[in-house]
């Protein structure tokens, strides 16, 4: 069924905002530290680091690490239970706590020995596992001391991974899997895959450890016993054996509350419940939406969320993963989502653009009823952090190497459209900046067709297009975005550019205002495009052409005239 019609505004108060570069983030809620580690490590070797009070923004300290952060299976930098962040070389591991600087600890464990983190046994066994190329050194997360080693034969030269979702280590060295006693390294049990079949993925949860082999050319998945490795159930599956040999993961793991749900292949509407081997199909063309590696706690709700994309909207669909019927379905004005956050509360969280607005969104959906309500984070390219210690949202926006973090938290509803200070029928109608006779004068010989692109139910086009017969010299005008005064709307305008690129400045108009061009559009770098940006009052204007950039400057000047004698632009003007 249909979720019922929900608001489409929410209000959101900044607590802090800071740029940060390009730097990777570690987020540590406990100890409300936020890690900036810079990407770029020179000719010494050594990144740069800086730690930020979650609740204020505030640098605690500086220093530099050993190295790149030490990543998980999820890819995400890991901290320990203690609050310190492990970082590495290929030669070094070391432990610097986050709230004071300190180095807790550092080891060498030799050439070739690859940490390789897992959340699940940091959190409740406190272990870093080290790949030795022939086994694994296991030491304590805390302390840095040694624990136990173990060495398995298929481990040399072979493939080798922790399996995630595991809560014990398990370790697959090439064909073989062992599950170990994480207190001293001692074998519960191990499976080599037999003559004639190939393991080709792993993946696991609480109880279990679920294979993907290939028997000949029968793919199989087959799911185990953690604690005595003797098989649950099995069963083949329909995919081609190449697809299964071809994917990164033959296998993983879904969490949907209590429930856990395998997925494999390349068919990523159907799936396998771990406890039994029961098919669950998500509607056709969706597939299934993790939670972020960051969450913060997982979800209370018993049910999986399916997306599909049809390059406009995303359709979520809440799935009952014990009957396979939909819940809720709800339809989100984001041609793509970013990876999403599921709270305990049961409420999901995820960013998206709406074009033609400017600004990504950030949207709550109510994982009871679908219940979706939407706010502006103030940037472009957003992703969702985590949540600080004092429950605010962090949220990363900005292009590559022109990254900034937000503190967000929930405010009084705004009453203007999406936390702006103008109602949505205020906004200037985007087809009233550029007319037909604007667009043959700067493209000789064109007859261009008007497009009004409204967006979010709002009463005005936002965005506006000229489509002439060919390609070359499309272009739109959106009227992406009001802030509070033209010092925030001249900030948002030069940072638009998604791409990366360092805008060039440009005089635009009678009144020689200040704009920024660049390469590409509204989604990246793309070499056939050509976008301008500028700020009229609070007014955030672009205006993009396919092809041929050589009137860009000429229409874009056209524009911001016109939208300096709008009421709306000029009321933000603080000066």
């Amino acid at each position: 069924m249909s979720a019922s019609t929900a608001g489409t505004s929410a209000g959101l108060v900044t607590r802090w905002r800071r740029p940060i570069g390009d730097a990777e983030v570690v987020l540590d809620a406990r100890s409300a530290s936020l890690a900036l580690v810079g990407l770029d490590a020179g000719f010494s070797g050594r990144n740069p680091i800086e730690v930020v009070d979650t609740r204020t923004g505030v640098s605690r300290w500086t220093g530099t690490t050993a190295g790149t952060p030490v990543r998980d299976a999820d890819w995400q930098p890991a901290v320990t239970a203690g609050g310190l962040a492990l970082l590495a070389t290929p030669t070094t591991v070391e432990a610097v706590d986050l709230a004071t600087g300190r180095r807790a600890w550092a080891t060498r464990p030799g050439s070739g020995a690859n940490p390789a983190l897992h959340r699940d046994l940091l959190r409740q066994h406190d272990l870093v596992l080290l790949e030795t190329g022939d086994g694994a050194d296991a030491r304590d997360a805390e302390s840095g001391s040694p624990r136990w080693n173990w060495r398995h034969h298929d481990c040399i030269d072979q493939f080798f991974a922790v399996v995630t979702g595991t809560d014990e280590p398990t370790i697959r060295c090439g064909a073989t899997v062992t599950r170990l006693r994480p207190a001293d390294g001692t074998e519960r049990w191990s499976r080599r895959s037999p003559a004639g079949c190939a393991l080709v993925g792993t993946a696991g949860g609480t109880g279990f450890v679920a294979l993907a082999e290939t028997c000949g050319n029968v793919p199989w998945i087959r799911v185990l016993d953690a604690a005595t490795g003797r098989e649950r159930w099995s069963r083949t599956t329909p995919w081609e054996t190449d697809d299964l040999l071809r994917g990164a993961e033959g296998l993983s793991a879904v969490t949907a509350g209590t429930t856990t749900l395998l997925l494999t292949g390349e068919q990523p509407d159907v799936l396998y419940r771990a406890s039994d081997g029961t098919v669950v199909l998500l509607p056709t063309g969706s597939g299934p939406l993790p939670p972020s590696g960051t969450t913060q706690g997982g979800t209370t709700t018993d049910g999986l969320i399916a997306a599909r994309a049809d390059g406009r909207t995303t359709t979520l669909t809440m799935i009952d993963t014990v009957t396979g019927a939909a819940r809720w379905t709800r339809e989100v004005p984001f041609p793509e989502v970013g990876p999403p956050l599921r709270t305990p509360e049961g409420v999901l969280l995820f960013t998206g653009a709406a074009p033609p607005l400017w600004p990504d969104l950030l949207a709550r959906v109510d994982e009871d009823d679908g219940g979706l309500t939407l706010s502006a984070t103030g940037g472009a390219s957003a992703g969702l952090i985590g949540t600080g210690a004092d429950g605010t949202l962090l949220v990363e926006t900005g292009a590559h190497g022109r990254k900034t973090i937000a503190a967000l938290a929930p405010g009084v509803a705004a009453d203007g459209f999406l936390d702006t200070p103008v109602a949505a029928g205020r906004w200037p109608d985007a087809c009233a900046l550029l007319t037909a006779a604007d667009h043959q004068a700067a493209y000789r010989g064109a007859r261009p067709v008007m497009r009004p692109e409204p967006v979010l139910g709002m009463p005005v086009p936002v965005g506006c297009r000229l489509l002439p017969p060919s390609m070359d010299g499309t272009t739109v005008t959106t009227v992406g975005w009001l802030a509070a005064d033209d010092t925030e709307a001249s900030a948002a305008a030069t940072a638009q550019d998604r791409s990366g690129r360092a805008p060039e400045p440009v005089r635009l108009g009678a009144a020689g205002r200040p704009g920024w061009t660049w390469t590409g559009d509204e989604y990246g770098d793309d070499e056939d495009r050509s976008a301008l940006s500028a700020a009229v009052g609070r007014c955030v204007v672009t205006v993009r052409t396919f092809g041929d950039g050589g009137p860009l400057r000429r229409l874009g000047g056209v524009v911001v005239d016109r939208l300096a004698a709008d009421p709306v632009c000029a009321a933000g003007r603080s000066r």
